[in-house]
């Protein structure tokens, strides 16, 4: 109350202040309040609680007129109230204008920076319970993870492969993309507990051809690797030791690494082989990138010896953005629990200096739009064929620009 007071006498209306009565009252929609008789800071003629709200807000409301005034008049019999200056009642003008002086000021911010902010909460609940899926999938030895783009399956194989290294196990860390192999070794080798090898294919071969001082040529091409495949996994049966064996296996990306002759390797690598060891795998068939390394019936082999679980929430696109994909390439899924976020727009130009102008006016948007909503515009990433196709203005220091690999 004194709070009011002084806004009111700050801003030079301390005479409605003056001319009413003020009080309290508090709501508890969600609980009950039990008061003890030996608590005396609570009075509970100022509490409306769940009991009643909110069918008895408008006769608790008018209580707390009648509660003040006899309170102020009992603790105050010669003040203002007992002269007869207060005013009996708020009138509607009244009412008016002090709600157009003690109301907060604010601006209601829309568009895509503040979009992106409750995509992103959603996003992270979402995940979350994603993990909590994890959780019962745990109590399968073999789990396979079955999930189109944006579902979670990477994040899961990350989170697996942790903990299963916090329980002091060696975990081997499979995958097909070269780049993504790198970046979940770095994340994981900060994991405290057992060890974590983590490669994609073609290093993994490499690696145990150079442990074992074998003189294998690999191609570089992964066409080629994967013509020599059946040729190193017989060279390698021999030279596989109980030390090269890890007791869990993640394999992520593995639409790509479904044949006969990569799982082979990766079931020398197992203790207990992909029938009695523990694993998990992650796939989405629509992503496959080299179908000639998909093969169906590895897939179903899998099935028998594991758990299946489908992943059907998309935790990483909003639904806009996965129904575009969806709709413009025929892949990846549209969830109805997928986050609501900003509808993409698809944008033409003639030729590069229309590009550019295109390209300088939505960043200039964006960053507008992110700033007003209390967001970095460091956060806005710029996805290209070629760090060159950018002006100048977005390559200086805050904009983190990621150029897409060929293909």
């Amino acid at each position: 109350m004194y709070a009011i007071r002084d806004q009111l006498r700050k801003i030079g209306y301390g005479t409605l202040f003056d001319n009413f009565v003020w009080g309290y009252g508090v709501v508890l929609p969600n609980c009950v309040l039990k008061v003890t008789g030996r608590d005396f800071g609570i009075d509970p003629d100022i509490v409306l609680d769940e009991r009643a709200f909110p069918a008895s807000t408008e006769a608790f409301v008018r209580s707390l007129a009648a509660y003040w005034l006899k309170r102020i008049s009992r603790d105050n019999p010669h003040g203002r109230v007992a002269s007869g200056s207060i005013e009996a009642s708020l009138s509607d003008q009244r009412c008016t204008e002090l709600v157009r002086l003690l109301r907060p000021n604010f601006d209601l911010i829309v568009g895509v920076g503040a979009k992106a902010a409750s995509s992103e909460a959603q996003i992270v609940r979402l995940t979350e319970s994603q993990k909590t899926a994890l959780d019962f999938a745990a109590l399968e030895p073999r789990n396979l993870l079955i999930g189109s783009a944006g579902t979670g399956k990477s994040v899961l194989a990350v989170t697996q492969a942790e903990r299963m290294a916090q329980e002091g196990k060696r975990v081997l860390f499979v995958c097909f993309n070269r780049l993504f192999g790198e970046a979940v070794r770095d994340r994981l080798s900060k994991v405290q507990g057992g060890t974590i090898a983590a490669a994609n294919f073609h290093q993994l071969a490499v690696q145990l051809v150079a442990a074992h001082g074998m003189r294998i040529p690999i191609s570089e091409t992964w066409e080629a690797f994967s013509t020599e495949l059946s040729e190193l996994v017989l060279r390698l049966c021999d030279g596989i030791q109980d030390s090269d064996r890890y007791d869990y296996l993640i394999v992520d990306e593995a639409q790509d690494l479904m044949h006969e002759d990569f799982l082979e390797l990766l079931d020398l690598l197992l203790i207990g082989g992909l029938e009695h060891g523990s694993w998990l795998i992650a796939l989405d068939q629509q992503q496959a990138i080299f179908r000639d390394n998909y093969d169906k019936r590895c897939l179903e082999r899998l099935s028998t010896l594991g758990r299946r679980l489908l992943l059907e929430v998309n935790c990483r696109n909003t639904r806009p953005i996965a129904a575009h994909v969806r709709g413009l390439s025929g892949i990846g899924s549209v969830s109805t629990k997928s986050p609501d976020g900003e509808i993409p727009h698809i944008r033409y130009y003639a030729d590069f200096p229309a590009y550019l102008r295109e390209l300088k006016k939505t960043v200039n948007d964006l960053i507008s739009a992110f700033v007003e909503a209390g967001r970095a515009p460091s956060e806005i990433i710029i996805l290209t064929a070629a760090r060159e196709f950018l002006p100048d203005e977005v390559k200086r220091p805050g904009y983190f620009i990621r150029p897409l690999a060929p293909g």
